[in-house]
């Protein structure tokens, strides 16, 4: 059961980054805001194959480059973005179960995708 609600607000940041980041050419093959039980918080996971190729660190320090710019619209704080590989087991199992492309905005609740369970999840893109 989700303690914390994902609230209007988050969702229109979390898409207001991840346009953010399509204007800037930034990859991401997924979007998706994830629910942690453990930690009772939400994170904004970007999939994104820059993970690979440059590693974490890079990938979070270009993100934030992106995201700090006075230009763009106000969105999610790097502390609550999450980055992912599109080989990480936990986005191939979406991608089998979801595929949700530009900003479609899809709640997943309480279910399975592959071997996870997914508390609550609000999947914007899955590739």
């Amino acid at each position: 059961m989700v303690a914390t609600a994902l609230v209007n607000l988050d969702i229109d940041a979390g898409k207001s980054a991840v346009r953010s980041l399509d204007a800037a050419g930034f990859p991401v093959s997924g979007a998706f805001w994830l629910h942690f039980p453990e930690a009772e918080d939400w994170r904004l996971v970007l999939v994104t194959p820059q993970v690979n190729k440059t590693g974490t660190l890079k990938t979070y320090e270009r993100i934030q480059e992106i995201l700090q710019d006075p230009n763009q619209e106000p969105s999610v704080p790097l502390t609550a973005i999450t980055v992912m590989s599109p080989d990480e087991p936990l986005v191939q199992a979406l991608r089998q179960s979801i595929k949700a492309e530009g900003l479609a905005g899809l709640r997943f609740s309480r279910g399975s995708a592959g071997n996870f369970y997914i508390d609550d999840a609000y999947i914007y893109r899955m590739t």
